[in-house]
């Protein structure tokens, strides 16, 4: 049975090339992966990043979480977060986006990885481009107490 307790954050962020003009590069980056031994010491923060192409007016992304729990003999398994499922949208005209979720208190042991989907439209809302790419591993090895944090 997959297990996740999380508070979703998400971030929007600008790297510094970026904040220079530069267009970004089309990546995904496992920014941050925290292991503790309590729950609320798990963590794992994700950056994605996209350039616009020369026909493109706006840009969109979308996270996925997938978790793989020890002895599974499946593969990873999409955890549904509710706060991740909607597309991102960058502003009109924009050179190039950059954005980053967060998800906290992560059940251990398990291993995490983070699907982004980034769509690039034209001045039509005509999708012209579409690409996924994943991030590294975050393993959370500990088998310490995986408790509900209170709300």
């Amino acid at each position: 049975m997959r297990r996740l307790i999380g508070l979703i954050l998400a971030v929007a962020a600008i790297s510094p090339a970026h904040a220079m003009g530069q267009k970004p590069k089309l990546a995904v980056t496992l920014s941050t992966c925290s292991s503790g031994a309590t729950a609320p010491e798990r963590s794992l923060m994700v950056s994605a990043s996209m350039p616009a192409g020369s026909s493109t007016h706006r840009m969109s992304m979308r996270f996925e979480l997938y978790q793989k729990l020890p002895g599974s003999t499946t593969t990873f398994r999409r955890v549904k977060l509710p706060a991740w499922n909607p597309w991102v949208k960058s502003d009109p005209g924009v050179s190039g986006f950059v954005f980053q979720r967060t998800v906290d208190s992560l059940f251990s042991p398990a291993n995490y990885k983070v699907v982004v989907r980034f769509r690039w439209y034209n001045a039509a809302g005509k999708r012209t481009k579409s690409k996924a790419k994943t991030s590294k591993v975050c393993r959370q090895t500990s088998k310490a107490t995986n408790t509900t944090p209170s709300l």
